[in-house]
């Protein structure tokens, strides 16, 4: 099994799949199904591009695998390698390594488990690392059931948690004047800075609050003092903050000495954390089937934005559980650990068994 999984991984991973273009591993993940005797359904998101929803038994499903097959751009020249234990190479861990995994529990348990009444289903979606348009439409046109498992890379920590994510763009008009007299203009880039510098300062106030100023964007070349200015800043905020608190940290932080009308502020994407009822009735399926696999339950928060947070609008446990770290994902030598991915395959099958009845 591990040379499959491995030969699927590297082969998925040479289909260089940038969002927008990820109809090469959407390729090889569809033949390596077909192959193995599953259905595949393309389900349309654009012109040219589908999820693909690979199902076993009867729908809809009662457990709901989702992994995507997106990566961030690299060079197009993409190739693995495996040293000292873990295979490198762009999407082995985010997340292209699980998608192989998981497909391959699927086919197993279909090999073993020839008549089931309840059924499981794996979503391959594109666009996970841009907004998500793949999963919008996943959940707007496909019945998700309470138990979904995503592949994210959390070095197979169950996360019964996620943290929410806010993406906020700040704007600032100026005064444009000859940059010899600044004192006859307003500088744009200036105040941005200012509240910028103001968010990181007071983002204390909300404990667990991750800033991170990722784009600033004005001025010329000119001898002139900028007339405007725009800034990204991500937030990754704790389970349980709103996305209304951080507009009020933002509000609380623009600088004194300007008038009111010369900023602005708007949301370019925002989700909402969550966390999962320990007490959920699948809960101890999931944790019979890391026993199973020899795994420690040791439940963790998601720290990153995910298509997660998205599914847990429709589902009552979503739970992210993958192979690999998310620190070493969009890394210049990602890479994920081949003992972690070879138990992913184990703990997915016995989650499938588990939840359909037929443990050995």
């Amino acid at each position: 099994m591990q040379q499959e999984l491995l030969m699927l991984v590297r082969e998925a991973v040479a289909a260089y799949s940038p969002t927008y273009h990820e109809g090469p591993a959407a390729a090889v993940f569809e033949r390596a199904a077909r192959a193995r005797g599953l259905r595949v359904v393309h389900q349309e998101v654009d012109a040219g591009r589908h999820n693909l929803i690979i199902t076993l038994g009867p729908e809809p499903p009662q457990l709901l695998f989702v992994g995507h097959m997106d990566t961030v751009a690299g060079s197009g020249q993409v190739r693995t390698s495996i040293d000292d234990g873990c295979m490198y190479g762009l999407g082995t861990c985010d997340m292209k390594g699980a998608c192989a995994a998981m497909l391959l529990a699927l086919a197993s348990i279909q090999r073993d488990v020839k008549e089931t009444d309840a059924g499981i289903a794996l979503a391959l979606v594109v666009g996970e690392e841009e907004y998500g348009d793949g999963v919008e439409v996943l959940c707007r046109e496909y019945a998700i059931p309470d138990l979904v498992i995503i592949g994210e890379p959390s070095s197979l920590h169950p996360c019964l948690s996620h943290r929410g994510y806010y993406e906020a763009r700040l704007g600032f008009e100026g005064v444009k004047a000859h940059s010899a007299v600044p004192q006859a203009g307003v500088n744009a880039i200036d105040a941005i800075m200012q509240w910028a510098a103001g968010i990181r300062a007071h983002s204390s106030d909300l404990p667990g609050l991750e800033v991170v100023v990722r784009h600033i964007s004005g001025g010329t070349n000119q001898f002139v003092v900028p007339e405007r200015c725009e800034c990204v800043i991500d937030f990754h905020m704790p389970p349980d903050m709103s996305v209304r608190e951080v507009d009020g940290l933002i509000d609380q932080a623009k600088p004194e000495g300007y008038e009111a009308r010369r900023f602005r502020h708007g949301r370019d994407y925002a989700t909402q954390g969550y966390r999962v009822d320990p007490d959920r009735p699948e809960i101890p399926v999931l944790k019979a089937a890391f026993d199973r696999t020899g795994l420690a339950w040791n439940p963790a928060v998601f720290p990153s934005h995910s298509d997660a947070a998205v599914l847990a609008k429709h589902a009552r446990a979503a739970i992210v559980c993958g192979p690999g770290a998310l620190v070493h994902a969009h890394a210049p030598d990602e890479h994920v650990p081949v003992d972690e991915l070879v138990s992913s395959y184990h703990l997915y099958r016995e989650i499938g068994l588990g939840v359909i009845g037929r443990l050995p």
